[in-house]
């Protein structure tokens, strides 16, 4: 694994979620509130890709072997407990409709979210033992807590949980395309008309 390229990597997204999160705050005092929707959807999405990203190299490649394990178990809680659809139901999806949207870019959309809801499935039911009795420490049966923790298949899950963030990446790539479509003047207008209608 070449660090110095995951450090960059953790840089990028770093740098493109302030971009976002300072463009929501304006966004939040304004009057487009379905370009906020899109946003926000993004943001979201990134802040998980930078958990994952942060553990990433020491679930890799850290000397000692418990800090891997800690690392791989954070992934795998990041993993296990996002919800896909919060921000990706059905107000995103009426925001998408209002703002017109391209229907090819909405498809990539929902294609990509379906891929990495499956990709969430495969990794959830791999990760189940370790999710229920190990991450929160939940198991009272220490014993039993320490033997999972000794036997996690490190290559297995890190392969799970690099996967889905594969996946979320191209998720997000095409969130930052809505955004863009969504920031254009004829979104801006239907905006303001809708905030008129409203009113």
């Amino acid at each position: 694994m070449n660090s110095r390229k995951e450090k960059k990597a953790l840089s990028q997204i770093n740098t493109t979620i302030d971009a976002v999160a300072k463009s929501l705050k304006k966004l939040k005092k304004g009057n487009a509130h379905l370009t906020y929707i899109i946003y926000n959807a993004t943001l979201y999405y990134l802040l998980a890709m930078r958990d994952i990203q942060i553990v990433k190299i020491d679930a890799i490649a850290h000397k000692d072997a418990s800090v891997r394990k800690l690392s791989i178990r954070i992934i795998t809680l990041t993993v296990g407990e996002l919800d896909i659809s919060k921000v990706t139901g059905k107000c995103f999806n009426e925001a998408l409709k209002e703002l017109k949207i391209s229907d090819d870019l909405v498809d990539e959309v929902h294609r990509s979210l379906r891929s990495l809801r499956k990709a969430q499935q495969k990794a959830q039911n791999n990760y189940k033992e370790l999710r229920t009795n190990v991450i929160a420490h939940r198991d009272k049966d220490s014993l039993r807590q320490y033997e999972l923790i000794e036997k996690i298949d490190e290559q297995l899950i890190l392969k799970l949980g690099f996967d889905f963030f594969e996946e979320m990446k191209v998720v997000s790539n095409l969130l930052t395309k809505c955004f863009i479509a969504s920031s254009n003047m004829n979104s801006l207008i239907i905006q303001a008309v809708k905030n008129m209608e409203d009113q």
